[in-house]
């Protein structure tokens, strides 16, 4: 399993990149149950074979509601006391 950190611990780690960032919403996205192909849709992932040729549909209303998810998600981590985990 991919640890998934806070923002104030990947500021304490000596290497990290924006890519972290991306990686841990990513996780924290299937953990909030949001279904895969809107979670890929809502960080921009290319479509991969087939889908790529025949599914054209850009998800807007699908992304637009895991993006209500995440921020929610993000206020209720935000609010997080020390300790209250």
């Amino acid at each position: 399993m991919v640890p998934v950190l806070t923002v104030k611990e990947l500021a304490a780690l000596p290497h990290w990149t924006p890519h972290d960032l991306r990686r841990t919403a990513r996780t924290h996205m299937s953990r909030l149950r949001i279904p895969r192909e809107h979670a890929e849709a809502l960080l921009n992932r290319a479509k991969q074979g087939m889908v790529k040729v025949y599914d054209q549909y850009e998800f807007d209303d699908e992304k637009k509601e895991a993006r209500q998810i995440w921020e929610k998600e993000l206020l209720r981590l935000i609010d997080l006391k020390p300790g209250a985990g």
